[in-house]
């Protein structure tokens, strides 16, 4: 396998080794070969920066922090590349942690706040390992409906790419399970859901009491929009002064972000000493929700409000202003900042 770094001519590649015959010598030497058989071209000049070993793990932290450490990333959660999901999640890690620091560095939260880190993201990293596992399984039956042993050679695989390619009746099992295989694999791929549907259950969200929704389809494939506390803020369009504004650009920034309807006036703004903004959607307001999207999404009516915490998560939300709009919304801030 072969992966760019730099197109043309930085390139990281991937190549396996016998592990019966013990872990290879890492030389200049090893590395060009290596170069050169994944290229197909001897001729092509190599110079190799560094080479190391590496095996597919299967591991997660039970707990991500100790007393004034927190880990974050591969430190945390180590897995195959299948899915794609790596870097994401480690930067999801860093994104869930970093205002949480500089929040209770600053003052604005207490160190309970901290303590959701743990809560949020040790689920995600458990999740994340199975089902990376479970994708790593799918890839062997294509090999397996080639009829390939896991030491095949090339003339076998030309042997075997040439009946499945043969336009004879005899070879139209051979298509159908390899066909049936390939299929197998979309899941190594199609994980939408896994990177958008990660829902937080701690303290540093506050719902209502009520259940949480269902996802329709496959959490895992298919990405769920909800306003639902504890799930990602969804984005739709809005319009300012004649250009489209995402929804995302509104909220993060280091700040907790209101967002309001229609009937913006019955929330004050939200104090505490935090860093925060109120916004709001519709017509003749901050932005206006020129598609609907907004109201369709928003699950909340008119005179209602969702919070969103600096790393776009839905903190809070209230479907309507009911009768002490500001004391709830300073009740859920408190609870959210352990304050």
């Amino acid at each position: 396998m072969l992966r760019v770094v730099r197109t043309w001519n930085r390139w990281v590649g991937v190549s396996g080794y016998d592990v019966n015959a013990g872990e290879p010598n890492l030389t200049n030497e090893l590395g060009v070969e290596i170069a050169h058989k994944l290229i197909g071209d001897d001729s092509v000049e190599v110079e190799v920066e560094s080479l190391s070993t590496w095996a597919v793990n299967h591991m997660w932290a039970t707990n991500n922090t100790a007393g004034r450490i927190f880990c974050v990333g591969d430190a945390v959660h180590r897995h195959s590349p299948m899915n794609g999901l790596g870097s994401n999640t480690s930067i999801q890690d860093s994104y869930n942690l970093a205002w949480k620091l500089a929040m209770v560095l600053k003052g604005q939260a207490g160190t309970g706040l901290l303590d959701t880190y743990r809560q949020e993201r040790v689920p995600v990293a458990e999740h994340l390992i199975d089902r990376v596992s479970r994708s790593n399984h799918l890839i062997p039956p294509m090999f397996m409906a080639l009829h390939l042993p896991p030491t095949s050679d090339e003339a076998m695989l030309s042997s075997s790419l040439a009946t499945l390619n043969s336009h004879s009746a005899d070879s139209t099992s051979f298509r159908e399970a390899f066909d049936q295989a390939l299929h197998g694999t979309l899941m190594c791929y199609n994980s939408h859901g896994m990177e958008l549907n990660q829902y937080y259950q701690s303290t540093g969200v506050v719902t209502d009491g009520a259940e949480a929704p269902e996802p329709p389809r496959d959490p895992e494939v298919y990405y769920f929009a909800s306003t639902f506390p504890g799930r990602h803020l969804p984005h739709v369009w809005l319009t300012k002064d004649q250009r489209q504004v995402a929804l995302f650009d509104l909220c993060g920034k280091g700040n907790f972000t209101l967002l309001t309807r229609e009937i913006n006036e019955a929330w004050p703004s939200m104090d505490l000493g935090i860093d925060r903004k109120v916004v709001s959607i519709g017509r003749g307001c901050d932005f206006e929700d020129s598609y609907g999207d907004f109201a369709g999404i928003s699950e909340i009516g008119e005179d209602g409000a969702i919070l969103v915490r600096p790393d776009h998560m839905v903190a809070w939300r209230s479907a309507a202003a009911g009768d002490a709009p500001a004391a709830d919304l300073e009740g859920a801030l408190r609870a959210i900042l352990a304050r």
